[in-house]
């Protein structure tokens, strides 16, 4: 099972923050997490605004609400 930053255990259904770049400013946006592709390391889902997400690196995104 694929693990945040923290090493919390990633599921379907939880919530996740990943960064964004744009230029030289960062900020951090959420994502509902609906498949874990553990083969690949992948989480897909979708942001705030409904955009189908792939988050592709694991090592820079934290779990911040785990209910299911």
């Amino acid at each position: 099972m694929p693990k945040d930053i923290i090493g919390r255990e990633i599921e379907a259904g939880h919530v996740i923050v990943y960064p964004v770049r744009k230029g030289s400013q960062m900020w951090l946006k959420k994502l509902e997490v609906s498949r874990v592709d553990e083969l690949n390391r992948t989480l897909h889902g979708m942001n705030a605004m409904g955009i189908p997400i792939t988050i592709k690196n694991l090592n820079t995104v934290a779990v911040v609400d785990a209910h299911l």
